[in-house]
């Protein structure tokens, strides 16, 4: 979240910031006319986005309603509201609007950010959020304090600016934990410094790739493979076979000898972490995660403490992980572009990911195959029909005979030994390796 003094944009909100913050391969970006944006990765999927109509243009917001996981939706409220005759009554309006919606839909989650320009609140931090203590008859803190009672939300920032006041506002339902930006997007405003809202409950819900297995082929035992070929008499194997049942029982026993001397193990698709990511970053993020729950669990300030340090350690971490996978990828992109293109693929993976609940023609349907017959069905109308052909070539057409083609076991070889044991497998499924 950052307060923002370019062009007419008063706050901008990005929903799981990345390096390039704004790229428009990763980020759907929401924006009505005015001030306000939210910026959510492309994972996510958006149910609907609505902006809430002030009296006089004396407010701005945007609101995009996004679905989690178990099916929860989660509604993003981003506003701004200057100092106008019309402050007051423009708050008003946007609880009221919150309010009806909870009662309607009381199960959703909802994230209020902006700036609501409070200058009389005094707050006081409890734990990890703020509690407004004035007791002065301001119309605008009342109206607050009462609508935080209703919803049972919290403000959870207790980044104060120069003025020792918080003037931008984070209300939710559920727990976050707000620190200042050590990376903001633009330069800081010091009457609004940049936040970071971390919450363990946005995560979006998406289709999940189903496990799969793969060959440890630099642990197969090379003498026996080698061994067991050797023993086979493909002459008397292949007698009196076509092409078709040769070819079937040439891979059947290739498969057999690759199951009996490499191993195998299972390979769960996860996309986590991006690809940069090392064992150490990952084994800090855990850790982070586990005082953060006991945090929440036991109360305790020291494990606050050791929640912030780890957080800010992942941040320097991450940092160097990606410098140092950039610099390998620049170094090696001459010899072997193996870094680069998995480097920009991960990019790409991480903004089309798809949602794991989707719906087309009235159906809807979270599994991944009844996901992709929808598919099918919606680019079925691109093609032609299918068009029957009796079998009979004409006269006029050449007539080749594919039996005719004869290769030399030199030209084979030549072609076999140019293979890049780099290169991922063929159609055959077997790796140049092999």
């Amino acid at each position: 979240m950052k307060r923002d003094s370019f062009r007419r944009l008063s706050f901008i909100f990005v929903c799981w910031h990345t390096k390039n913050a704004l790229d428009f391969f990763v980020y759907c970006i929401f924006w009505h006319i005015g001030g306000v944006l939210i910026a959510l990765r492309r994972e996510f999927q958006v149910v609907s986005s609505e902006n809430i109509t002030f009296n006089n243009f004396s407010a701005e917001t945007v609101t995009v309603t996004v679905r989690l996981k178990h099916s929860r939706l989660l509604k993003i409220y981003c506003c701004y509201f200057p100092h106008c005759p019309q402050q007051e009554e423009s708050e008003a309006h946007l609880f009221d609007t919150v309010s009806n919606s909870i009662i309607e839909s009381p199960n959703d989650v909802y994230l209020i950010v902006g700036d609501f320009n409070i200058s009389n609140g005094i707050w006081h931090q409890v734990h990890n959020y703020s509690e407004l203590t004035d007791s002065s008859r301001d119309s605008l803190v009342s109206a607050l304090r009462n609508f935080l009672c209703f919803s049972d939300f919290k403000q959870y920032n207790t980044i104060k600016n120069c003025n020792g006041r918080l003037l931008d506002l984070v209300l939710c339902g559920t727990d976050c934990v707000v620190s200042k930006s050590s990376n903001p997007l633009l330069d800081e405003d010091r009457y609004h410094p940049a936040l970071e809202i971390d919450s363990l409950l946005v995560r979006p819900n998406i289709l999940r790739s189903p496990s799969r297995i793969i060959r440890l082929y630099h642990r197969a035992d090379s003498e026996a493979i080698i061994r067991s070929l050797g023993e086979i008499d493909w002459i008397k194997r292949f007698h009196n076979l076509d092409i078709e049942a040769a070819t079937t029982s040439f891979y059947d026993t290739i498969f057999n000898i690759i199951d009996k001397y490499i191993p195998s193990k299972v390979v769960h698709q996860s996309r986590k972490y991006p690809v940069w990511y090392n064992g150490p970053l990952i084994k800090i993020i855990k850790e982070k995660l586990k005082f953060h729950r006991k945090w929440k669990t036991y109360c305790r300030v020291s494990d606050y403490d050791t929640f912030v340090l780890l957080r800010e350690r992942q941040k320097r971490v991450e940092v160097d992980c990606y410098n140092t996978y950039i610099d390998r990828a620049e170094r090696e992109i001459s010899r072997n572009s193996k870094y680069f293109w998995t480097f920009l693929k991960s990019r790409k993976e991480e903004s089309n990911d798809l949602p794991g609940h989707m719906s087309f023609g009235g159906t809807s349907s979270s599994n991944g195959e009844e996901i992709c017959n929808m598919f099918n069905s919606y680019f079925q109308s691109a093609f032609e029909p299918e068009i029957s052909v009796n079998g009979v070539l004409p006269d006029s057409q050449p007539y080749v005979d594919l039996c005719t083609i004869e290769l030399s076991v030199s030209i084979v070889e030549k072609y076999l030994k140019n293979l890049s044991v780099d290169k991922g497998v063929g159609p055959d499924a077997l790796p140049p390796v092999f």
